[in-house]
Order: structure tokens, then C-alpha cells, then sequence
């Protein structure tokens, strides 16, 4: 049941996502000069750091998951510095004191084009494969044959 559930949540979140990226692309083709497949999308990719780390704020008597992930943004101003966002986080520094502090945002939206491309790119690379091992297999059968 939990895995219809998700399932059907995930397929509900990418048609949102993917309906609205294509509104999106229409709204602006005709302010769009060039436009460029996306290349290298996999080494792209491979430079984004993923972790792991706990939230020492959250209460200990927590329900959630005190274990969370992220993406490094040290990592993605490497790869692709566009898709960060900067944002003030407003801290409680005593009474009646809120001091503002900027962090960089990782933008997912802007990740998505090309962790799509990033997974055509590998699944044309499983077909070469495939391709290459039947091959392999049909001249490994027809030396025994002979």
C-alpha cells in the first residue's frame, strides 16, 4: 500500500514538474535565441557531491528522521554555478534579536534538465553494451559451431 502510494505520488510530482517545464518552454520559445542540446550531462553530474548528516537542532524526542540528505553546494558552484540561489536565513541571536545570514541554495529545478539527460546519456551507453555483448556472444557461438 505505502509503495502504491509513493509511486503514485513521485508519478504526480514529475508530471507537475515536467507539465510545468513544458509550459514553461513554450511560454518562452519565442524568446529563446539558440537552443542547445545538453552535453556531458553524466561527467556534469558526477562532479555534484551527495551527504548524509544529521540536524543537531532537531528536538530529541523527534518523530522524523533524524538523518537527512543534501547536495554539497560547494560542489554544484563547480559543475553548474547557475543553479544556485542565495538566501537569508534569519537567526534568534538573543532577545528581540534576529540577525540575517545569506547561505547559497542549491536550485533543484535547475538540476532536473540534466539529470534527465545525465539518464539518456547512460541508458544509450546500456544499449552500446548490450549491442557489443550480443555481438561478442554470436561470434563466441559461431567459433564453437565450427
Amino acid at each position: 500500500m505505502k509503495i502504491k502510494f509513493l509511486n503514485h505520488f513521485l508519478f504526480t510530482v514529475l508530471t507537475g514538474i515536467s507539465y510545468h517545464a513544458a509550459a514553461q518552454l513554450q511560454g518562452e520559445k519565442s524568446s529563446i535565441a539558440q537552443m542547445h542540446p545538453i552535453e556531458n550531462a553524466s561527467a556534469i553530474i558526477a562532479q555534484i557531491e551527495t551527504v548524509s548528516f544529521s540536524n543537531s537542532s532537531a528536538p530529541k524526542n523527534s518523530s522524523s528522521n533524524p538523518i537527512q540528505y543534501g547536495i554539497l553546494s560547494g560542489s554544484v558552484r563547480q559543475a553548474i554555478p547557475w543553479a544556485l540561489d542565495n538566501e537569508t536565513k534569519w537567526i534568534t541571536a538573543g532577545k528581540n534579536n534576529q540577525v540575517g545570514e545569506n547561505v547559497e541554495k542549491v536550485d533543484m529545478q535547475k538540476l532536473i534538465p540534466f539529470l534527465v539527460k545525465a539518464i539518456q546519456e547512460q541508458n544509450q551507453q546500456l544499449l552500446n553494451i548490450e549491442k557489443e555483448l550480443n555481438t561478442l556472444r554470436e561470434k563466441s557461438t559461431s567459433k564453437m559451431d565450427k
